[in-house]
């Protein structure tokens, strides 16, 4: 039982006297009951418009918002709304005390009144000015007074205001299945009450996320670091439900898998917003989006979509399901809808409804029946529809003719087919289609081709998949590969590419290679010294900034470039280092680590040991007071370890101190 003492002892004395307000004011919207687990939930209007549920249990009342209140108590708005159960439980109460039942109120207006006694038209002025000036509280306590007693007003008050009803499910008869609130409701309130702050996306280190939105290829719209971290707060509340479906699957319980699939997008499909959105992530209503997009992932993860197209039903089984199926299809088309659908009924089904046909159309045990019932509605099956189902009646010759249609607008289906012509050994099909699509899908057929195909069967194809191999991976083995494979005029035409591309694609030690397998070494140090060796090198702003280095790979470059011109590379290192140990702005550990890893690649060569050893020595001396330097040089292995000091000896003519004897309390 709820009391007014039960809310002053969880809220503090602030929180109280402003939900009281609230709840006066009419804040508190329309108050819902579920008898199950005596929940009572409303929308209390504050800020913002959040979510508050009460739950009396025998413990006592347990309160919950979504509001970003995290202070001591409850917040204003869980009670706002205590108050208002409470009224309710107080009016619901009054009958039962008296014995009697509660008079009906009399109408605002009698159906049986005299036409003469109707009020006159009131005017737009005239109603303005009483919804101004007459009190909140009192314009709902005249509403809820209407409603009650106007069976149609409260009629089109629910729709208006009220909960979606549940759509029509074809199983809905079936009493041994779940129903569909029982699966909609427990998933919807566990995603809205999820937070997205600082505690849930930073990482192990504290580092929050980059919130950088991209709109990628696959529809993305965070980063994959920031996808990942968000995955990481949905997965606990969406792998249960995506297991208890594959469950159902691997028992071949098709309908009951159907029936949660169902619900769960239901629950999915009714988010707005959750609990907290401290980086505004989900702005404009995308929150439902992403959990739907995360969904439908976790599903092929988990092998749930293969189940789909692998598991074998019963006929009683398929046939029970047909209707949920072939659903999407079967609803009627309006003339306005057909207008805005860019192409037919499936283009515009729902992702997960999509998903769901394409899925189990490639299932041997369902194919068939579906291919029969889906006869009728042929003119809204798009051709991936019906490329699924030839899957799936192993129609082979059809499913081909599909395929080449599709090949040209659908990357994965252009490969389905490179790898049935590779299962039927029909290979020069194969290098025909594959060199045909290859120039729309480089990085995709590329790996393809290299896996199996070889020079033998197409010298032209091979060669275009491993450049571009080269291009992606930046592995010289692929470029010493390709000029055995390359005419002297491929070869050249790719060299002037590789070495005056602006900006440079390729990375400077590949280009260095390049340069000594051309016979160009004397080239490769002025290419080096066009770089800046260390980050944090600054250049003049109106200068242009000299060409980025990726640091880690100098040492190997600086040691290339040593086996052609060692004495060069060897003064143009000393120089550097020089010019920016001189610079007292530059010096850091980073910087020192830097140059001992540049002086440790030269001092490997032996014509350069001797000087380098020289020059380590020198610099340990004139920076006497750069002890960190001295400490990365002697690691590297530039200079000796330092001799031990000598044993301190007493100074002559004095005796030792004789040390104090320490106390045993323990007589031992």
């Amino acid at each position: 039982m709820l009391t007014l003492d039960d809310i002053r002892q969880q809220a503090t004395a602030a929180s109280f006297s402003r939900g009281r307000a609230y709840f006066e004011e009419g804040a508190v919207g329309r108050v819902r009951h579920r008898q199950e687990d005596n929940l009572y939930s409303a929308t209390v209007s504050g800020t913002e418009d959040y979510d508050v549920e009460l739950t009396l249990t025998d413990e006592g009342p347990d309160f919950w918002c979504n509001c970003p209140y995290d202070y001591e108590g409850i917040c204003k708005h869980a009670v706002a709304l205590g108050l208002a159960v409470l009224e309710t439980l107080a009016a619901d109460a009054a009958p039962a005390r008296s014995g009697k039942p509660k008079p009906p109120r009399k109408p605002a207006l009698a159906a049986d009144e005299p036409a003469g006694t109707l009020p006159d038209v009131v005017s737009a002025s005239e109603l303005e000015a009483a919804l101004r000036d007459v009190p909140k509280p009192e314009q709902l306590k005249f509403l809820a007074r209407q409603l009650r007693e106007n069976p149609q007003l409260a009629q089109a008050f629910l729709t208006q205001c009220g909960s979606p009803p549940l759509p029509p499910d074809p199983l809905d008869a079936d009493p041994t299945l779940p129903g569909l609130r029982e699966l909609r409701d427990p998933l919807h309130r566990a995603l809205s009450r999820l937070c997205f702050d600082y505690d849930q996306l930073a990482d192990d280190d504290g580092k929050p996320p980059r919130l950088v939105f991209t709109f990628g290829p696959n529809g993305s719209r965070f980063l994959p670091e920031l996808e990942q971290r968000l995955s990481l707060v949905l997965h606990p509340v969406l792998r249960p439900v995506a297991e208890a479906i594959g469950m159902a699957l691997a028992q071949s319980r098709l309908a009951e898998a159907l029936r949660r699939w169902h619900g769960a997008w239901l629950g999915i499909g009714e988010l707005k917003m959750p609990a907290k959105d401290t980086y505004n992530l989900f702005h404009g209503n995308y929150y439902s989006r992403h959990v739907a997009a995360t969904w439908l992932a976790l599903l092929a993860e988990l092998g749930v979509m293969a189940q789909l197209g692998r598991q074998v039903f019963g006929a009683a089984e398929v046939a029970r399901c047909q209707p949920v199926f072939v659903r999407a299809l079967t609803e009627p088309l309006t003339a306005e809808r057909i207008a805005r659908l860019p192409m037919p009924a499936v283009a515009a089904l729902p992702d997960a409804d999509l998903a769901l046909l394409l899925a189990v159309a490639v299932n041997p045990s369902v194919a068939p029946a579906l291919h029969t019932t889906l006869r009728v509605y042929r003119h809204r099956a798009t051709p991936l529809l019906q490329l699924r189902l030839a899957e799936g009646r192993r129609d082979w010759s059809s499913w081909e003719a599909l395929a080449a249609q599709l090949a040209p607008t659908d990357p994965q289906v252009l490969l389905e087919l490179l790898r049935f012509y590779l299962r039927e050994n029909r290979l020069a099909e194969l290098v025909t289609l594959a060199g045909k699509h290859f120039a729309k899908n480089p990085f995709l057929l590329s790996d393809f081709v290299l896996e199996h195909l070889t020079p033998a069967h197409s010298r032209p194809l091979y060669v275009r998949a491993l450049t571009v191999r080269l291009e992606k991976r930046l592995d010289f083995a692929d470029f010493e590969a390709l000029t055995e494979l390359w005419t002297e005029k491929e070869r050249a035409k790719f060299v002037a590419r590789a070495l005056g591309t602006t900006p440079p694609v390729f990375s400077a030690l590949f280009r260095a290679r390049v340069l000594a397998a051309s016979t160009r070494t004397a080239e490769i140090l002025p290419l080096v010294l066009t770089f800046n060796w260390h980050a944090k090198y600054r250049t003049s702003y109106w200068s242009t900034p000299p060409p980025t280095l990726d640091l880690d790979t100098l040492p190997e470059l600086l040691q290339l470039t040593a086996r052609f011109q060692p004495e060069a590379t060897l003064d143009a290192v000393m120089e550097r280092i020089e010019s920016y140990l001189e610079q007292t702005s530059l010096r850091s550990v980073e910087l020192y680590q830097s140059m001992a890893q540049w002086l440790k690649a030269l001092h490997e060569l032996l014509p350069l040991q001797e000087q380098i050893t020289l020059f380590a020595e020198g610099l340990a001396a004139k920076y006497i007071r750069l002890s960190y330097l001295r400490r990365e040089l002697r690691e590297a292995g530039l200079l000796p370890e330092p001799l031990p000091p000598p044993p301190k000896l007493p100074r002559p003519g004095t005796v030792p101190r004789v040390g104090r004897k320490p106390k045993n309390p323990f007589g031992r």
